[in-house]
């Protein structure tokens, strides 16, 4: 039953899913606290609190996770890693099935089968349990679970599963909407990294 499901389009996943992308729309900005649970099969299960701060129209964003940064300023993307003392540089990668900040409240709409797999409690909060699959089978995702509270359309969490085996968790802990973003928060400064080194990968 649940292979039919995924062969054809699930009316309620997809519904749950369009809330949730029109919510997140209608936002100026997101800034969200998280804790990331990264589970590999041959790794010792590692948990980092981590950061997302997000301008919804612009596309721009700033995520910390442990030592590391991701900024972006809608068109290239910096890979703060501190503990190299390095920063790489990338063009933002706009495809559609890519799962970066901007994409994760749209990348459902093409290149994936959704189900809704029922309702789950967490405390008092209620919510909304929907799975997805990559139409693509040379993707390296076998599946990703998001659950979403039914009352806020808000996201709760988000675990991606890779064919490795892997499993890598983000936990939303709290959500602040529409805070007025620092300056200069999208853009990488270098003054900032005293003797980092720039590696250009554009």
């Amino acid at each position: 039953m649940v292979l039919l499901g995924y062969a054809q389009t699930d009316p309620t996943a997809k519904a749950i899913l369009d809330k949730v992308s029109d919510t997140y729309q209608h936002f100026g900005t997101v800034e969200s606290d998280f804790l990331f649970v990264m589970d590999n099969p041959n790794q010792e299960k590692r948990s980092t609190e981590g950061k997302l701060m997000l301008e919804m129209k612009s596309g721009k964003y700033k995520v910390i996770l442990g030592s590391q940064e991701f900024i972006s300023d809608g068109t290239t993307q910096w890979t703060v890693m501190k503990e190299q003392n390095e920063v790489q540089v990338n063009d933002v990668d706009n495809n559609d099935n890519s799962l970066n900040p901007t994409t994760i409240f749209t990348f459902y709409k093409k290149g994936y089968k959704s189900i809704f797999t029922g309702v789950t409690k967490v405390g008092q909060q209620s919510l909304n349990a929907i799975e997805l699959v990559p139409i693509d089978t040379k993707q390296n995702i076998f599946k990703i679970k998001m659950r979403v509270d039914k009352a806020s359309n808000l996201i709760y969490d988000v675990t991606v599963l890779d064919k490795a085996g892997g499993k890598y968790t983000y936990t939303i802990q709290k959500t602040v909407i529409n805070k007025e973003m620092p300056e200069g928060i999208f853009t990488f400064t270098k003054s900032k990294y005293p003797g980092i080194e720039i590696v250009d990968l554009r």
